[in-house]
């Protein structure tokens, strides 16, 4: 989802009720389109800052141009339908916890509470909109245009891409800012790597991984993270090894999401739950078939950044993506979901 932060504040009178659901869970071992326009807020003024361009193209891509940004990832009408597909397929195995998708079905579902989203994209829908909703294109790195102690409940998803290690206390800090005392914050996010717990994976081992890029992964340490895994690495894993080695290059946390719960105590919030959840990749029934096209769509939107990190030309970074999501599926790859809940003390 990108850099993108979600806001519930309560009018007078209004509540949101959150309720203990039965959430379904997925087991490793068990077998078993829509368009969105990049439009800017109708009720946002056009100013003459308006008229420099903050996007630039790549590779028929398009992409933000936020000075100071880590996030790499297209901000087109492609990556959207992808992030709205995505927010779907999270809503279903959280059971309720893109471009202002979630912030959309929360103001639906609780006409009385005012909600607030922000991006620091103007890639906001126009249409279809409730009218308890207000957008805000910010970069939340340069503060919250809100006062202390607004809202009652915080939602952010999906920053892994967008923040580097040492934002993620000054984010999470301005969050606590922005809450009541007795408000929640929720924090969403997926792991990098896919992880398999099929031995016969080795199978699936990729001959043409060259000299070159595994003495690279080696001298990058990232490789070594993995020594001490119970599961036989397979080509899935090796891989995973160097988007997270990429990632840390560039200043970013690939493990962030591992890392919630004590990102939110540390941040002075109440740690009240985390739960972590699963998804086959193809495997498993429809759900695990959309996070199979979720794989291989994100797998192209990173095309500008991997593919000259791993000495490829964008031509063989297509079958390189290809040939690793197929190899996700046939070897039962998962990956896994954490979502956060923390509270703000009263006091």
């Amino acid at each position: 989802m990108g850099i993108e932060a979600s806001k519930i504040k309560r009018r007078s009178g209004g509540r949101i009720k959150l309720q203990p659901r039965s959430w379904p869970r997925f087991s490793p071992s068990t077998r078993s389109k829509t368009s969105s326009m990049e439009v800017r807020p109708s009720n946002a003024p056009t100013t003459a800052a308006d008229d420099v361009p903050d996007f630039r193209w790549m590779e028929g891509r398009k992409y933000h141009a936020v000075k100071g940004s880590s996030y790499f990832l297209p901000r087109d009408n492609q990556e959207i339908d992808r992030l709205i597909m995505q927010h779907y397929l999270v809503k279903s195995i959280f059971e309720g916890c893109g471009p202002g998708t979630w912030i959309i079905d929360i103001a639906a579902d609780h006409p009385d509470t005012e909600c607030h989203a922000i991006d620091m994209s103007p890639i906001f829908p126009e249409t279809l909109n409730p009218p308890n909703i207000s957008f805000h294109k910010c970069n939340v790195l340069e503060g919250l245009p809100f006062e202390d102690e607004s809202f009652d409940f915080v939602h952010m998803r999906s920053l892994i891409f967008g923040l580097r290690a040492g934002e993620w206390p000054a984010v999470l800090a301005e969050l606590f800012r922005v809450t009541k005392p007795g408000g929640f914050i929720q924090l969403v996010e997926s792991e990098v790597a896919y992880v398999t717990a099929d031995p016969a994976c080795y199978a699936h081992m990729e001959k043409r991984t060259s000299m070159v890029l595994t003495t690279w992964v080696w001298l990058v340490g990232g490789y070594r993270l993995y020594q001490d895994r119970s599961v036989t690495l397979c080509s899935s894993e090796i891989s995973a090894v160097v988007v997270c080695s990429i990632l840390s290059m560039g200043g970013q946390d690939p493990y962030v999401a591992t890392h919630l719960a004590a990102l939110v105590p540390s941040a002075g919030f109440q740690l009240v739950t985390h739960e972590k959840r699963s998804i086959a990749v193809g495997w498993n029934g429809q759900l695990s078939e959309i996070w199979f096209n979720d794989a291989k769509a994100i797998g192209q939107a990173t095309k500008t950044v991997f593919a000259p990190a791993l000495n490829k030309t964008l031509d063989e970074y297509d079958e390189y993506v290809d040939d690793l999501v197929n190899k996700l599926r046939d070897s039962r790859s998962y990956t896994n979901w954490h979502a956060v809940l923390g509270r703000r003390p009263l006091a």
